[in-house]
């Protein structure tokens, strides 16, 4: 699959057209309030990610079944369409190989980890795609409910205080789509996702553990090349586009792979961190590149406005955990 857009001109001094993104990408803002103190776990990700989990199967499972795999609904259901995508997602997706979720954490602007009671909390989810966007009041639901169960290992309760969409992404103008008390869903508006021009010198920064394989063996910091980045970039617009993208032709167009100078390694470190699976009752161990490396926008050409939107969906393994997120930033500013 191939990748186009439009971007503007830099010294134009027209008014400047958006970038057509063949699939529509919502930056979300959840502010929750804390009823009871809670100590966050060093990578809270994996918490938040089970709690949306239990509080969307809570709401829409019909059945009560213990096991998805089993259930004459799984391919409708809007649990397993988000949670459990290989049992809910099939078609031509399927054959690209691993199957991408509609949705990820961004957590890259969490606060301390000790939280009193009244004390807020914001976290940040991404939709990929039309469907997800319009179930976007099952997952407000599902946050409700899980605050009653609680977050944390004491399972401290939290209310919902609002939901906020990001009208220009990476930039803000937020739009109030809910607020406490409030039993309606304000529509989602229009989004402007135009990359800036593609110019200077920017750093690529790793903000989480950026986590993938290749011959079957996760990349270390010694193996990396800026080639797997681009591999990574590629991949992962090209499955998100052929699930949940608008049809054949919505990605037509030409993406030449940049030239080397373009993307170099300044300094990249291996970061462990340990998630508790209460699928698989244990501790796992797990770990990512983090650190950051240099960009020449001007040698990308086409890429850029790629690599640009790329910060919003992540790349490689447990994106739906915050994962594989990473931030460009001027050179100078990070």
């Amino acid at each position: 699959m191939t990748l186009s857009g439009t971007l503007p001109e830099a010294d134009s001094a027209a008014p400047q057209p958006r970038f057509a993104l063949p699939l529509p990408i919502q930056r979300l803002r959840f502010t929750v309030q804390m009823d009871a103190p809670v100590r966050l776990p060093a990578w809270p990700g994996s918490a938040l990610r089970g709690l949306l989990g239990h509080g969307l199967r809570r709401t829409v499972c019909v059945t009560g079944q213990r096991d998805c795999g089993g259930c004459l609904l799984k391919t409708r259901c809007l649990y397993t369409r988000f949670f459990d995508v290989h049992l809910g997602l099939a078609g031509a997706c399927c054959d690209r190989g691993a199957i991408p979720h509609p949705w990820v954490l961004d957590l890259a602007s969490l606060p301390s980890r000790s939280l009193a009671a009244g004390d807020r909390l914001a976290f940040h989810m991404v939709l990929i795609g039309e469907e997800a966007a319009g179930q976007l009041p099952y997952l407000v639901h599902a946050l409700e409910r899980a605050g009653q169960r609680g977050l944390g290992p004491h399972n401290a309760p939290f209310r919902v205080v609002t939901v906020e969409q990001e009208t220009v992404l990476g930039v803000g103008g937020w739009h109030a789509l809910y607020e406490a008390g409030n039993a309606q869903l304000a529509p989602l508006a229009d989004v402007d996702v135009t990359p800036p021009p593609a110019h200077g010198h920017w750093t690529l920064q790793l903000v989480s553990p950026l986590r993938f394989k290749r011959r079957g063996r996760l990349v270390g910091p010694a193996e990396f090349t800026p080639d797997h980045l681009w591999q990574l970039l590629q991949d992962r617009w090209a499955r998100l586009q052929a699930c949940f993208g608008a049809g054949e032709g919505a990605a037509e167009g030409t993406w030449s792979p940049p030239p080397a100078e373009a993307l170099s390694v300044v300094s990249l470190q291996w970061r462990d961190w340990t998630r508790y699976s209460s699928r698989q009752r244990t501790r796992m161990q797990l770990g990512g590149l983090v650190g950051s490396l240099r960009v020449d926008a001007d040698a990308l050409g086409g890429a850029w406005p790629w690599l640009w939107l790329g910060q919003w969906v992540h790349l490689g393994k447990q994106t739906t955990m915050g994962l594989g997120q990473y931030r460009l930033l001027p050179e100078g500013s990070a």
